[in-house]
This record gives C-alpha cells, sequence and structure tokens, in this order.
C-alpha cells in the first residue's frame, strides 16, 4: 500500500516540496476531524473531541506526518475507518452497512500501509464487548478481527510472490507457522489505545 501512496504521490505532485508538505498537512488535518469524530462518537461530548483532537494535532503524529509522506494519509484513512464505524452504529438498514463496509476498507488499508494501525481493527469488538454489551453488536464487530488475518496472509503472499526476504512471521515461531508476536503487539496496541 505505500508503495501505491509513493507512486500516486509522485504521479500528482511531481518533485514539488511544497506540494508534499501542503499534502501531509492536508491529510493529517482529516485525521484530527476523523479522530475529532471518533471522540465524539465515543463519549457523546464535543468539548471532551475537541480536547482529543487538539491532543492529536499537538502530538509526535503532527511532526512525523508532516516530515514522512504518507504517514498522515495513512493516519486519516485509519482514523476515518474507525469514524464510518461509529457513524454506522448510529444508522440502520442499508446506511449502516455501508458505513460499515467503508469502515472495513479503510482500516485495512490503514492496516498494509502501516502495522500500528493493525490495532484499529480491534477497536470495533473491544466497543461492542465493553461499551454496547450487546450480543448482536459483538457478532457485527466480530468481522472487523478478519483484518489481522488478512494482513498476515497478505505479508505471507508477498513474501512468496516478491521474495522480498522479509516474512512476518518471526523465526522462532516458524515451526509452528503462527505470528506469535504480530498477535501478541497488535493486542497490545489496542489495550494503549
Amino acid at each position: 500500500v505505500r508503495a501505491i501512496e509513493w507512486w500516486l504521490a509522485a504521479k500528482t505532485l511531481g518533485c514539488s516540496p511544497l506540494a508534499y508538505f501542503v499534502a501531509n498537512a492536508l491529510a493529517f488535518g482529516a485525521a484530527v476531524w476523523a479522530a475529532t469524530r471518533v471522540a465524539w462518537h465515543v463519549t457523546g461530548r464535543r468539548a471532551l473531541a475537541v480536547f482529543v483532537g487538539a491532543c492529536l494535532a499537538v502530538s509526535y503524529a503532527t511532526a512525523h506526518s508532516l516530515l514522512f509522506f504518507g504517514f498522515g494519509l495513512t493516519t486519516a484513512v485509519a482514523l476515518g475507518g474507525l469514524a464510518a464505524y461509529f457513524r454506522g452504529e448510529e444508522l440502520e438498514g442499508r446506511g449502516r452497512h455501508a458505513r460499515w463496509v467503508l469502515a472495513f476498507v479503510l482500516l485495512l488499508l490503514g492496516g498494509l500501509a502501516h502495522e500500528i494501525f493493525l490495532a484499529f481493527a480491534l477497536v470495533p469488538l473491544a466497543h461492542a464487548v465493553i461499551v454496547r454489551r450487546r450480543r448482536a453488536a459483538v457478532v457485527r464487530a466480530l468481522a472487523f478481527t478478519a483484518i489481522v488475518p488478512l494482513y498476515v496472509l497478505t505479508g505471507l503472499v508477498m513474501d512468496r510472490v516478491f521474495q522480498a526476504g522479509v516474512s512476518i512471521i518471526p523465526p522462532e515461531t516458524a515451526a509452528i507457522r503462527f505470528p506469535l508476536k504480530v498477535l501478541v503487539e497488535v493486542s497490545a496496541r489496542v489495550g494503549f489505545t
């Protein structure tokens, strides 16, 4: 996904440093907006949501997004996926399903672009279990957990097809063919999220 981001950037922005800076700033601005929407959906309080957005805006993620192309865009995509999920929770019928498909695609793209955003794929399930506490909500949120195995499968396919020499299965767990480190790290990140 990062390679596609860079290719699209080169085609659309060329070699202009100013264009990259503006694109990064706009993408991170969208990420701050999405974080504010997520906080508003979770807490129901606008003042707290604005505070969360302001905290993200002045965090290390701002500098990281402005310095490294693609991080702001990936952050916006991942947080936009969470915002779409929470908005879908408020809707019924086709609107809910459309938002959840959008959320799934955005969370998948965010996780594939940067593994830190894999934790976001487990947030819908955590929210359904801890906050909603309804069986139907938990069952619906289980679909989002499929993003983690899709990430693992994509890594394995990329490793086999392109023989990049980068495998997501650590050598110490290769005998059992289970990416234990990935699952432990993702679980820890969800806990901190």
